[in-house]
Formats: structure tokens, sequence, C-alpha cells
């Protein structure tokens, strides 16, 4: 068995996505070669592409995503604050390992292929060898969870809002399953978007214009600089997810009065999940964000039969509109043992948190 580094440039695309298991969107060689192809994932902006890759006899039989990172952004790991005490203690906390894809905080595989037992600890010995401070996992499925707490990692679990369909024949079937005041609501949030004169288009990747995927990347370049925060993502890597991902994507076109395209989300799709990614707008109107990022989505979810919906991190908002707490895991690992007590210590105390929020978060929910 041989263990190799690198780029994607160096693995053939139908080698890597015969390791991806259910249409995972993210972990797809489309996804992850589009940001490097595009420069969205680089050293020049801290997001260093370093797959790890297992071989027998030539061929490729393992792999994990992971980058080489001189920053916490895009990862939703939250994890500035053992930075900021790392470098105060006088511990370089950069550059450090993360697993997974970037600006992504959807559950999903982040070990593909055969030898999953071993490549947490293949990972964890290359970190040390190399000088990293430490190895970091990204919204981890079940599947992949066990792999990394056998190899030492530590858990810590974050609440996500997360939509899950009970077999509903339409949207109005999945309204009669909620508490009436929050399905009148709901009916209410529909009805003022339309009646402002906004209407709404689904339309499949594969189907939408070279300039309807623009205004995509306008709109997500926008929510992040509304936000203070900053985005490697560019026009090129929308158009590059346009030819490579078509059949995996859906757009959401929010249509103004005048009749210009002033919103939008993407949305990307595996076998069974529906997953909400970047939205934007240039017209901040109420409920035009509820429509297009929440039940635009549920409506399609139901329409194709789909499993679950996660619409993104965070948003207590959410419960209100059918979206249930959820717990999600990130996984981490530090090379040096008085910064993994301190950690370790540290989610000791967030767990405890973590179990109260979850009592408080099931009393909001929209269902009886």
């Amino acid at each position: 068995m041989e263990l190799r580094l690198g780029p994607l440039d160096e693995v053939e695309p139908e080698h890597w996505d015969d390791l991806v298991e259910g249409g995972d969107p993210f972990v797809s060689y489309g996804f992850l070669h589009s940001l490097e192809q595009q420069g969205c994932t680089s050293p020049e902006t801290g997001w260093q592409p370093m797959h790890v890759r297992l071989h027998v006899d030539d061929r490729l039989v393992g792999a994990a995503p992971v980058y080489i990172k001189g920053h916490s952004h895009g990862e939703f790991i939250y994890d500035w604050h053992w930075a900021a005490a790392a470098e105060r203690s006088g511990r370089d906390y950069y550059p450090k390992v993360f697993i997974g894809p970037p600006y992504t905080p959807a559950t999903g595989p982040r070990l593909l292929g055969a030898h999953r037992d071993v490549l947490p600890a293949m990972i964890t010995t290359l970190a040390r060898q190399n000088g990293f401070s430490s190895v970091h996992v990204g919204c981890v499925s079940r599947a992949d969870r066990q792999p990394f707490l056998d190899a030492g990692f530590l858990e810590r679990r974050l609440w996500q809002y997360h939509w899950g369909n009970r077999g509903y024949r339409d949207f109005d079937d999945f309204l009669d399953a909620l508490k009436r005041r929050k399905r009148k609501n709901i009916r209410q949030e529909r009805k003022r978007a339309q009646a402002q004169g906004w209407r709404f288009e689904r339309i499949r990747g594969r189907d939408a214009t070279p300039e309807q995927w623009r205004r995509m990347a306008l709109f997500q370049a926008r929510t992040f600089a509304d936000k203070g925060n900053w985005s490697t993502l560019n026009e090129a890597v929308f158009e590059a997810w346009r030819e490579r991902l078509g059949d995996q994507t859906l757009l959401v076109l929010a249509i103004n009065p005048d009749g210009e395209v002033a919103a939008g989300a993407l949305f990307f799709q595996s076998e069974t999940t529906l997953y909400g990614r970047y939205w934007g707008t240039i017209d901040e109107t109420p409920f035009v964000h509820f429509e297009t990022c929440y039940y635009q989505g549920i409506e399609y979810a139901i329409e194709k039969g789909l499993s679950a919906f996660e619409p993104g991190a965070q948003g207590t908002h959410k419960i209100a509109r059918g979206f249930e707490p959820t717990a999600v895991s990130t996984l981490h690992w530090f090379a040096d043992d008085a910064l993994t007590d301190a950690v370790r210590r540290h989610l000791v105390f967030e767990e405890t948190q973590f179990d109260a929020d979850g009592e408080a978060l099931r009393d909001l929910s929209a269902y009886p």
C-alpha cells in the first residue's frame, strides 16, 4: 500500500469518484477540482490542497479531501478562540490541517473508499512529521466518525437545523404536520412574498444559463461582504460547477416586480439529500429569503422524494419553519499534549451547554 499526497490534478476523475458513495456532491472530483482549477483553493488563498490517497498496485483505493490551512476561514468548525489561546501561550496554531470540502458546513463522508480505519492515524502522523499544530474534520458523517475517534480525535457537537421528509405528498401535506400557528405563519409568509409582486423559479443547474450562474456568483459574494467575511469563490468556479455538476445543482431565482432577478439561492443534491449552500440579494424585501432558501427547497425535496434537506449552518429561526435541531460532529486532534488537554476540558464544558440548548430548542419545535 502506497501513500500519496497532492492536488487533484494528479488523479483521474473517475478513479476519485469511484470512491464517493451516495453521490455526495461536495467530495466529488467536479466540486473539489473546480475549486483548485479556478484558484479558489491554493497556497495563496490559505487552502493548499494536499489530498491523501492510498494506492495498491498503482490503483486508488482510499482517499480523504485534505487541505493545509493558513487560517480558519470557510471551515465552520469555529476554532478561533483555540487559535488565540494557543498563540497567547507561545504556540503556533497555523498552519494546520483541515479534512473536508471548503465553505461547506454539510454533513458528509470524509474518508473515501477502503482502509478508512487507517487513514486518520496516517493523517495525524503526517501532521506531526511536518510540524502542523492540529487536524480538524468538518461536519463528519456518522459512518466516518468512529475511525477518527479511534485515532484519538476529540469530538465537538454543534446544532444545525435539518428538514426530514416524513413521506409528504406535497407542501400542504407537510404543513398539515405542523402546529396550527406555525402552519398559519408559513402560509402568510409565502403569500406576502407573492403579494409584493415577487415570483420564484426553480431551475436545474444544467438548464440554467451562464448569466443566471453569474448572478449566483454575484449574490454569494455580496452575502460574504455584507457579513464582513471574505470568500475565495469567484465567478469562474460557478461556471465550472455549471458544466461539471449541472445534474446535482438547483438554482432558485427570485424575480422582483420589475422583472429583475434580484435574489437567488444555489442548492446541491446527493442521491438522498438537498443542501442549501449560497444565497444573496440586491433587494432586501421581507419574506423573500424564507421563500427562496427554505420553502422552495422543501417543496422541491418533496417533489423529488428526497429524504432530507440541510439548509446550512446556524439559524434557530429555521425551527419555526419546519426544520429540526440536529446534532452534527466536528473532530479535532492536536500535536501538543497541553493544548489537547485544554481543548478537552473546554469541550466538557461545551457539552453541558450543548445538552441544555438541545432541551430548549426542542421546546421550539414546529411539530406537535
